[in-house]
């Protein structure tokens, strides 16, 4: 890390120390705080646990010219081994109201919490949700998803913190969602909070599916090993009209389960979860995703594209990540 880094580093912690006190810490370990349990230090690290420092942290960090990262649940994410040489601030914004079937929430809740909420006010319309990692924000950014039914089904509005630092309120078609995606991977904005239409309905029914979605989700789910979730997103199939077929289908026919880099392997349950069996490290998570989206491209002739978010220095296997990053 060049030495001009670390001066500005060093200038920016004494400055956020000075301005947030105890919600403000050094060289914090990330594998402390992604549901894989794999990332080295992040230099800086906020825990925003209101709009105030959640706003004030990312505002700062942008007019200090410093590189930061925004952690929601910390699911969907593989920090790299040499950690994050910047600011990451964590949002734990997690009030919320519910008027009328009008479900808001500060984007730092978790998403499984407001299915539960959902269930406890006899809403219906967000059971698919249930058991599902991750923030609302993370989960509106990415347009979450499961069981036939996405975060763009119900989202109506929401608050967004745009790249001049406005805080705007948008509609649902602001995001531009597709398959697991919105415009704010590209953009960068940032979700301050958000709104689901829901419809009322009748709780035994409710909480009776919101079960069957967590007990199949754990069928299939790692309980007892850290994961991130799906590795690769799922694929459109040229061969079948362009069909959107599993991408664990094509994993498991290369051999994905019984392949393992390290403590790096493949959910014995589901060959597009990839698992830490204790001590994998990010470089193991690359080698081991890079090896089988080679197997699928030489016997498929399709490319599998990660769907975790990769963040972080990686050169230290830098051709391995080219070959898993390439179309």
């Amino acid at each position: 890390m060049e030495v001009s880094v670390q001066q500005k580093l060093t200038e920016c912690a004494s400055f956020f120390r000075d301005m947030f006190g105890s919600s403000f810490s050094e060289d914090e370990p990330m594998s402390e705080h992604t549901s894989f349990k794999i990332g080295g230090p992040a230099s800086l690290f906020l825990k925003a646990s209101s709009p105030v420092e959640l706003l004030s942290g990312i505002n700062f960090a942008r007019q200090l010219g410093l590189n930061y990262l925004l952690l929601g649940g910390g699911s969907n994410i593989l920090v790299s081994d040499d950690g994050f040489h910047g600011l990451v601030i964590k949002n734990e914004c997690k009030e919320y109201l519910v008027e009328d079937a009008i479900l808001t929430a500060q984007s730092g809740i978790d998403l499984d919490i407001l299915v539960d909420i959902s269930c406890e006010k006899s809403l219906t319309g967000l059971e698919f949700a249930a058991g599902i990692w991750g923030t609302l924000g993370g989960a509106v950014c990415g347009n979450a998803g499961a069981f036939g039914g996405s975060i763009s089904d119900v989202l109506t509005d929401a608050v967004v913190l745009n790249q001049k630092s406005e805080i705007v309120c948008v509609d649902k078609e602001y995001f531009n969602f597709s398959y697991r995606n919105s415009a704010l991977k590209e953009s960068g904005e940032i979700v301050l909070s958000a709104s689901l239409q829901l419809e009322n309905g009748d709780k035994t029914n409710i909480d009776k599916q919101i079960a069957t979605y967590r007990e199949k989700r754990a069928a299939k789910h790692p309980v007892d090993l850290p994961s991130a979730g799906s590795f690769f997103q799922n694929l459109r199939n040229p061969a079948i009209e362009g069909k959107e077929t599993a991408a664990g289908w094509y994993l498991d026919q290369v051999g994905a389960r019984e392949y393992r880099v390290g403590d790096a392997g493949v959910f014995e349950k589901h060959a597009n979860i990839f698992v830490n069996h204790g001590k994998a490290t990010a470089q193991d998570m690359i080698l081991l995703a890079a090896e089988l989206k080679k197997r699928v491209l030489e016997r498929f002739d399709l490319s599998l594209q990660p769907e975790v978010r990769l963040v972080g220095d990686f050169s230290s296997c830098k051709e391995h990540l080219n070959s898993l990053l390439v179309s």
